[in-house]
């Protein structure tokens, strides 16, 4: 029975999905046993050799996550229980797939403790770096930590710390759960289980919608927004309409439907809480899909556009957009205060000018 390992990890002081590992102590069982260790707490000479308390040091997106150096914490350091360094085991397991753990080294045979996760495949690392295990639950943590913004030698700006550690079991991991608000998708379509046709991403998109939709009316925006943009990732597996769009126009009709519909819901918040540049690069989404655009969806979107481009001072264009929002008493009244404000603004203009000219 292969053993399992366990890291809770914190991403700037909040807690996160426990990440669990299954290794591969059959093929590689020196490598998983330094590994093991190093979880559990090893004691060397006096001193407690431990993963606990470490950090994630360096994070590429698109590539892959490390960690382990827990002497000095920016990747110089680490220690393995044979020693500073051992050697490398075998290359038998490659790296063909996400979520693969592998040894960091600074060369052949110069294992210590230092670890990588892959987040794609990295088929040049083969025969290079030691795969010794995977990851079987807690996908969303590595991915949280993976699209972290870094600075400028690939370390996160916020700390990402194991703040414990372990082996277990394979029955002690719990199955996957839904989140506080009944999300029980993984945070990444890449990373659902599955085949993700078109009616089962509309199917996901339509739920995590709905959930979005509640956390809004709850007033927690910032949950609502994350939904929706998780919505519009899975909805985004099918960016366009496939080869038999002609057989289900009205499936796909309801599917750009969907989809304008999170853009809309997104830029409605964004407006709300003056961030004006999202409001644009929203709406602007929503008016580019013309072929499937109801008319009802265009008005909303240019009435939040044109909200947005008259914060901005931007009233000539405002005016146009407004425009084109239909004949909601809330657009006229709009329009009608974009225009004051575009007559007071030219005026404000020209006085200015004749006063560099008297």
């Amino acid at each position: 029975m292969a053993t399992h390992a366990f890291f809770k990890i914190s991403i700037d002081g909040k807690a996160q999905a426990p990440v669990y590992f299954e290794l591969f102590d059959k093929s590689v069982p020196k490598t998983t046993k330094n590994f093991a260790s190093l979880c559990q707490g090893f004691e060397k000479d006096g001193r407690l050799l431990t993963y606990k308390g470490s950090r994630f040091h360096r994070v590429i997106k698109g590539f892959m996550i490390q960690g382990g150096d827990f002497t000095k914490g920016n990747g110089t350091g680490g220690e393995s229980i044979y020693g500073e360094k051992f050697e490398d085991e075998n290359f038998e397991h490659k790296h063909d797939a996400p979520f693969l753990l592998s040894m960091a080294n600074a060369g052949p045979n110069t294992n210590g403790s230092q670890f990588f996760i892959t987040t794609v495949p990295t088929p040049h690392l083969n025969d290079k770096h030691v795969v010794f295990g995977k990851v079987v639950s807690g996908k969303s943590t590595v991915r949280a930590i993976e699209n972290l913004k870094t600075q400028s030698n690939d370390d996160p700006e916020v700390p990402v710390v194991i703040e414990d550690c372990g082996v277990c079991t394979a029955a002690d991991i719990p199955p996957p759960q839904p989140d506080a608000t009944g999300d029980k998708f993984e945070d990444f379509p890449d990373d659902f289980e599955g085949e993700l046709v078109p009616r089962k991403a509309y199917e996901i998109g339509s739920e995590l919608k709905a959930i979005g939709n509640k956390q809004f009316a709850a007033k927690n925006n910032e949950v609502a927004v994350t939904k929706w943009r998780k919505a519009l990732r899975y909805l985004g597996v099918h960016p366009f309409h496939d080869e038999d769009a002609e057989k289900d126009l009205e499936f796909w009709k309801q599917y750009d439907v969907l989809r304008n519909s999170v853009h809309l819901n997104i830029a409605l918040v964004a407006l709300r809480e003056k961030r004006y540049q999202e409001v644009l690069k929203e709406t602007s989404v929503v008016l580019d899909n013309k072929e499937s655009l109801t008319q009802a969806e265009k008005e909303k979107a240019n009435y939040r556009r044109g909200v947005a481009l008259a914060a901005l001072k931007n009233f000539e264009e405002a005016e146009a957009t407004l425009a084109q929002a239909g004949s909601d008493p809330a657009v006229k009244k709009e329009l009608a205060a974009v225009r004051q404000k575009k007559k007071e603004y030219i005026a404000r203009q020209r006085k200015a000018f004749s006063k560099m000219f008297a």
